[in-house]
């Protein structure tokens, strides 16, 4: 605790110098406490490190934000003669990189055993970067889309029966996890983007 007006010391040597006075010949100890000035300082350090500290994390967090990518799927799945599904374009539309793409059926697995052997298994995009005709291997997307309880022989059936949905995994540089997720519908011969969501793996 901080004695501001040190009236302790006051009335210390106030008292010990008036024994003095009926010649007692005692030793007055000249002790103080903490000057107010001196508190006054280690608080507005204390103050000063807390407003710093909150400045830099206010910062952080803004240049978080700043950073921020948002990959979608573009307009649609492209179906080939047979109604297999032959590769499907993403695009980053955020204004960070978006970092270890990767596919799946579902928000909490990044298992993309469906994209074509051909191609790689992840993918990065710039700032409005565009990943054109990702091949994916259509047995095995059927495979995944029936293991997550859609049913039918092709990418349509499945789809007049129930809602599909794709869920595209990707990183900021930061290193926090996105997810977006797109329903697909049918529309004539083709598997349209109908809806899109979007979040940080922290708010699920």
């Amino acid at each position: 605790m901080f004695d501001f007006l040190n009236f302790d010391a006051y009335y210390y040597n106030l008292f010990c110098n008036s024994l003095n006075y009926y010649s007692m010949n005692l030793t007055c100890t000249n002790f103080y406490d903490v000057k107010y000035w001196e508190g006054l300082v280690a608080i507005g350090t204390i103050f000063t490190a807390f407003f710093a500290y909150k400045s830099i994390n206010q910062s952080n967090k803004d240049s978080m934000l700043a950073q921020k990518p948002f990959v979608v799927f573009q307009d649609r799945i492209y179906l080939n003669s047979s109604n297999e599904v032959s590769g499907i374009s993403l695009k980053n539309i955020g204004i960070g990189l978006a970092y270890n793409i990767t596919l799946s059926v579902r928000a909490l697995d990044t298992s993309n055993d469906f994209i074509d052997k051909s191609n790689p298994k992840v993918i990065h995009l710039s700032p409005n970067e565009t990943h054109s005709m990702w091949a994916l291997d259509n047995n095995k997307l059927l495979a995944s889309l029936r293991s997550v309880g859609m049913k039918g022989n092709n990418i349509i059936n499945m789809t007049n029966s129930a809602t599909l949905r794709l869920f595209v995994h990707y990183y900021d540089s930061f290193s926090n996890e996105y997810v977006t997720e797109a329903t697909f519908k049918r529309s004539g011969n083709f598997i349209k983007v109908v809806d899109l969501d979007y979040w940080g793996m922290k708010e699920i």
